[in-house]
């Protein structure tokens, strides 16, 4: 029972994986997707960058050992799935965060005029604002750049 599709777009990919009981990945980002969703993951590698995926959260590291995919799927099938939380610092609010240190660096008198020759404050004013379409913040990146210099 399985069916193969077209790539998918990240919201339309994490809409299935909202309705999965258990995801099979070799990704890292899947492994923090789903234990950020509670969802159980087994990631077929025999090492991960993402261990806290494994300590606290519903990532399981199999590797390829078939017997144990098996017997950790059925296990998930009859009701006893890994029980994980959301680790510490995965409120959400990480480009809030970026962007109050960035201002606070800003408001420093003693901070550098220029970074690859770029001022400063231009500068940071990109980063923050790949930053937040990267989460896509886009209503705060548009009050930032409407802040004055």
């Amino acid at each position: 029972n399985i069916t193969l599709i077209d790539p998918l777009s990240y919201i339309d990919f994490m809409a299935l994986v909202y309705g999965c009981e258990l995801v099979l990945t070799d990704s890292g980002g899947i492994q923090e997707e789903t234990t950020y969703l509670g969802i159980n993951c087994l990631t077929l590698r025999e090492e991960t960058e993402r261990p806290i995926t494994v300590q606290e959260g519903t990532n399981h590291l199999v590797g390829l050992d078939t017997n144990q995919v098996m017997n950790i799927i059925k296990n998930i099938m009859n009701g006893n799935p890994k029980i994980g939380k959301v680790p510490k610092n995965w409120d959400g609010n990480s480009s809030k965060k970026v962007v109050n240190h960035i201002n606070r660096f800003l408001s420093d008198n003693n901070s550098p005029h220029f970074i690859h020759g770029i001022p400063v404050k231009s500068y940071l004013k990109l980063l923050i604002i790949l930053i937040l379409c990267q989460t896509n913040g886009m209503l705060q990146t548009r009050i930032i750049m409407d802040k004055p210099d």
